[in-house]
């Protein structure tokens, strides 16, 4: 079982719920928004790794961001019981967890190939708890945002589970506002439809470079996506250092 926290529209703690039940009653949850930042080694310019949802998902082939739900780990089950109880904590070990699980970050050593296991100081937080608001049918959702800088000899190999099987997500790497250039600059019906978006499939979607709405809550939002930007310009040589 699975729980997650619900909250209301000021950020205040409801309770807990299984999510599956949760979202089936349209409560307001918690998600993660990540992403994940390179620098490149010729140009030293900054781009963001932005994924190509599978054709068997919702949104195929959509571009999006990478993340998921907060719930509440075994490590946090004494709130349960009445222990002090901070939502930060909860979020952030959120964000953990998920780069952990979708990025599957990879590092090369003395000609080696080692796994990069993620702790909470290489997930960064971008702005508050909550700020990415979603509200539609079927899926309300507060979105927390944070940037991932991959080390120079880093690379991420994303998976995701589709029907028990692990597969490999399609990245593409893009200047930030690029990204924006190309939301605005497309009829965007992705987000806003799902089931237009499975209708008029992969190759259209991809094609007219349409955004699920885990990307779209923050391209659509000037505040939002200038404080992503502003996070983005701030990172130093120093961010990106071989491990």
């Amino acid at each position: 079982m699975e729980l997650i926290p619900v909250v209301d529209d000021s950020m205040k703690l409801k309770g807990f719920v299984e999510r599956k039940w949760g979202e089936q009653q349209n409560l307001c949850h918690l998600t993660t928004l990540l992403i994940p930042v390179s620098q490149d080694q010729q140009s030293g310019s900054k781009v963001v790794h932005i994924q190509v949802r599978d054709c068997r998902k919702s949104f195929p082939c959509c571009r999006d961001v990478f993340g998921g739900h907060v719930a509440l780990d075994q490590e946090f089950w004494p709130f349960l019981l009445g222990e002090p109880f901070d939502l930060c904590e909860i979020v952030q070990a959120a964000a953990v967890r998920e780069a952990n699980e979708e990025l599957r970050a990879m590092f090369l050593k003395d000609g080696q190939i080692h796994p990069w296991i993620l702790t909470e100081k290489h997930v960064r937080r971008v702005g508050e708890i909550g700020q990415a608001q979603w509200k539609a049918a079927g899926n309300m959702e507060r979105s927390t945002m944070f940037i991932v800088p991959i080390p120079k000899n880093c690379s991420i190999h994303p998976m995701d589970d589709i029907d028990g099987f692990f597969v490999p997500v399609d990245t593409e790497n893009l200047d930030w506002n690029k990204a924006r250039s190309e939301f605005k600059g497309n009829e965007q019906y992705a987000y806003r439809d799902r089931t237009k978006a499975k209708h008029n499939g992969c190759e259209y979607n991809r094609e007219n470079w349409q955004f699920a709405d885990g990307a779209a809550r923050i391209l659509l939002n000037d505040t939002l996506f200038q404080s992503v930007a502003q996070a983005i310009n701030s990172l130093e040589e120093n961010d990106f250092m071989e491990i």
